[in-house]
C-alpha cells in the first residue's frame, strides 16, 4: 500500500519534471552562439544546473523535515528563524559555490586544451547564476513545502523533482542571460 501511495503522488510530478526538464533543454539547445562566445561555459553549465538544484532539494529536505519535527508550522514561515537559516544558507552556498565552479570550469577547460573566458568572466559568471538563482528558487522552495503539507501529500516524493527542475529552467534563464550581458559589457 505504501509503494502505491508514493508512486500516485510522485508520478504526475516526475511526469511534469521530466516536460520541464525538455524545455529546459530546448533552451539550452538554442544557445549555441552564446555558447561559442564564452569559451569554458559549456563546461560551466552541468555545474551550475546540479548546483542550483542540490542547494533547493536539500533546502526543501531540511525545511520539511522541520515541520515533520515541529521545529516549524505547517505553513512555512519566511520570517521564522529556522527557514531564515535555510534561506541564508541557501544564498550563501549559491553564491559560493559558484565561484568555485567557475574557477574549477576555467581550470578545467585548459587542462582539456580548451580556450577559456578566463576565470574572472567564469568565476563572475559562476556568482552571479549561483547567487541570482536563489532568489526565486527560495520562495519557490518555501511554496512547495507549503502545498505538499496542505495537500497531505510526503513532500519527500514531491519536492526534489520540482525543485531540481525549477532550478534547471532558472540557472539555464539566468546563465544565458548574465553570459550574453557579460559579452556585450566586456
Amino acid at each position: 500500500m505504501q509503494a502505491r501511495r508514493i508512486i500516485v503522488q510522485a508520478l504526475p510530478i516526475i511526469l511534469l519534471a521530466l516536460i520541464g526538464e525538455m524545455v529546459a533543454g530546448s533552451v539550452f539547445g538554442r544557445m549555441n552562439r552564446i555558447l561559442a562566445a564564452t569559451p569554458g561555459l559549456i563546461v560551466l553549465v552541468p555545474a551550475l544546473l546540479l548546483m542550483r538544484g542540490a542547494i533547493s532539494a536539500t533546502m526543501g529536505s531540511r525545511l520539511s523535515s522541520a515541520v515533520h519535527l515541529g521545529l516549524i508550522p505547517g505553513d512555512v514561515p519566511a520570517r521564522h528563524p529556522e527557514v531564515r537559516t535555510n534561506i541564508n544558507a541557501s544564498l550563501l552556498l549559491g553564491g559560493l559555490m559558484g565561484v568555485v565552479a567557475g574557477i574549477l570550469a576555467h581550470a578545467i577547460t585548459l587542462v582539456f586544451g580548451g580556450d577559456s573566458a578566463g576565470v574572472l568572466s567564469l568565476g563572475t559568471i559562476g556568482l552571479t547564476v549561483g547567487f541570482l538563482s536563489g532568489l526565486p528558487m527560495i520562495p519557490a522552495t518555501i511554496q512547495a513545502v507549503r502545498i505538499a503539507f496542505r495537500r497531505g501529500v510526503d513532500p519527500d516524493n514531491v519536492i526534489g523533482p520540482i525543485l531540481l527542475t525549477l532550478g534547471d529552467i532558472t540557472t539555464i534563464v539566468l546563465l544565458f542571460v548574465i553570459a550574453w550581458s557579460l559579452g556585450v559589457l566586456l
